[in-house]
């Protein structure tokens, strides 16, 4: 880049020509930088001005629909030198909209000899690609220990259950996200996956699970979680997080009292506040798939084999010994051609390529599938259960087989099962009502399915809402709810009324209920959200 300048008032000023090299899109409440090169020479149909020290200047961004935008926060953020040949100003304030900058009018500006001077309206336009906003990927589900979330194909990621701000009893979005590909939901914090391959984090990070750097013990937004970027692949347990690089390595940051990271050592969290950015363990490569449990972690390779570590109390390294914990990944003994994995809060379980499930660790309500309460420090075969395509493991445990029908076992005092009853059960057994499906996931005590057609099931425990249907009742078989907010789902529920006055507001002892004519309760209400959720015409 070259300058081209001239003496005024003393003060040499520098002529500056704008041209943007990059493309600008506006998003909702988000401050972006406005990145500007330099040129000498005057480019044909270029506007420029003399506005150049670092004070509030008063900015218009000209929107491609014809309207505009008023930017009043906006500073010269850092003045580099011309021949760092970048320029940048931070946008504060703009209106939500996800419409793309046309140009930037210029209206005054402050010189630096502190006169105000009127500079002529100029307008810097420049040309852009189009950046297309729209976002696809598969639906997908994820459920923490008391959360649930959905992942919808338009990249928006829905949550419901316990919050650091209250129980979310119907599924809300989750704002400053986009681009999603991946949600791991973990004991108190969320991870997700976007489609360029950082990772984000949110909630509770007692012991650094967020992996952002921050000693706060909890954050409410998403924010990046460091030193990571093509990442394929994440996980959550209770206060750990891993994650796998497209190239085969894995990453862990979180709390390390049972060397849950892998990395080698133990941390003390009483005395250590845990890692809070991410640590490569170095001792385990061509990683392919990975699990975190309560305290536990596993690692699948390519060659089909299991690695495990953390606490191994209750067996669930599954390395053929009683050792109480590894702080580096070890062999699952006798186990290979693995597909698929899951660590539950106190057990594991594995796919193998013939269909099989297998799994280990403690047995307290049958979640082996083995017939016993016996804790097995080694693999064994669920009984009942051939041609499993996948796993997921709380207390309980999920299994989707090819065919599309879901299977469960273990624990299920809050009729996590799916069988209709609060019995937990030794062997699987078939999941009531439910086919045709692509995805499970298991939460401490609920569960969660996707069907291929996008529909959303939920059963078990919903003590904080977990379930996202609106109330905090347990459910023994599984019901359809349809996410979004509780306004569109009430409209949702009103579709078979006809009449003006068909639906009414009634109450007694146990809350408010959405009534028809004929006396039926066709929805529960509660009185802090009616006002401001629901709408009657």
């Amino acid at each position: 880049m070259f300058r081209h300048h001239r003496q005024v008032l003393g003060l040499t000023l520098f002529m500056f020509i704008f041209s943007v090299f990059m493309p600008l899109v506006v998003f909702a409440a988000q401050s972006f930088q406005v990145n500007y090169s330099f040129s000498d020479g005057k480019v044909s149909g270029a506007v420029y001005t003399d506005v150049y020290d670092s004070n509030s200047i008063k900015i218009k961004a000209n929107l491609s629909d014809g309207s505009s935008i008023n930017i009043t926060d906006a500073i010269y953020k850092n003045v580099y030198a011309v021949s760092d040949a970048v320029y940048r100003i931070e946008l504060a304030g703009i209106a939500p909209t996800q419409l793309a900058i046309s140009s930037i009018t210029v209206f005054d500006g402050v010189y630096s000899n502190s006169q105000n001077k009127s500079v002529v309206d100029a307008v810097y336009s420049f040309s852009y690609e189009k950046k297309d906003t729209v976002c696809s990927t598969d639906s997908q589900i994820s459920s923490g220990y008391f959360t649930s979330y959905i992942l919808k194909d338009d990249c928006s990621v829905w949550f419901a259950g316990a919050s650091n701000s209250g129980n979310v009893v119907n599924f809300e979005k989750v704002s400053g996200l986009d681009h999603v590909s991946k949600i791991a939901a973990g004991g108190g914090h969320t991870l997700v996956l976007k489609q360029d391959g950082t990772v984000w984090s949110w909630g509770s990070n007692y012991n650094g699970e967020l992996g952002n750097g921050s000693t706060v013990t909890s954050q409410t937004y998403p924010q990046q979680v460091k030193l990571l970027d093509d990442i394929i692949d994440i996980t959550a347990g209770a206060q750990h997080s891993l994650a796998l690089s497209k190239d085969g390595t894995l990453w862990a940051w979180g709390r390390n009292d049972f060397g849950q990271l892998g990395i080698g050592t133990y941390d003390d969290h009483t005395t250590n506040y845990g890692k809070n950015i991410p640590v490569k363990i170095s001792s385990i490569d061509h990683v392919v798939q990975i699990a975190a449990g309560n305290i536990h972690s596993l690692a699948l390779k390519d060659d089909g084999t299991i690695w495990s570590w953390g606490q191994n109390g209750n067996f669930q390294l599954g390395d053929g010994t009683t050792v109480l914990s590894r702080n580096t990944p070890t062999l699952v003994e006798n186990l290979t051609h693995v597909t698929k994995i899951s660590a539950g809060l106190f057990h594991s379980l594995a796919v193998k390529n013939d269909g099989t499930v297998w799994s280990w660790g403690t047995n307290f309500y049958g979640q082996l599938g083995d017939g016993t309460l016996t804790w097995r420090n080694y693999p064994v075969k669920v009984l009942n259960l051939e041609n499993v395509a996948s796993v997921s493991s709380g207390f309980h445990n999920l299994a989707l087989k090819k065919d599309g029908t879901i299977w469960s076992w273990g624990h299920n005092s809050s009729g996590q099962l799916g069988d209709g009853t609060t019995t937990d059960q030794l062997t699987a057994l078939r999941v009531t009502g439910l086919e045709d499906v692509k995805n499970i996931s298991s939460g401490a005590y609920h569960s969660v399915a996707l069907e291929k057609n996008g529909s959303i099931w939920v059963w078990g425990n919903n003590a904080y809402g977990q379930l996202g249907d609106g109330t905090f009742k347990d459910s023994f078989l599984p019901k359809e709810i349809v996410p979004g907010s509780v306004e569109e789902g009430f409209i949702y529920d009103l579709n078979s009324l006809t009449k003006k006055f068909d639906a009414y507001i009634v109450g007694d002892q146990n809350g408010l209920h959405l009534q028809n004519k004929s006396g039926k309760i066709i929805g529960d209400l509660y009185y802090d959200t009616i006002e401001k959720r629901y709408k009657f015409k």
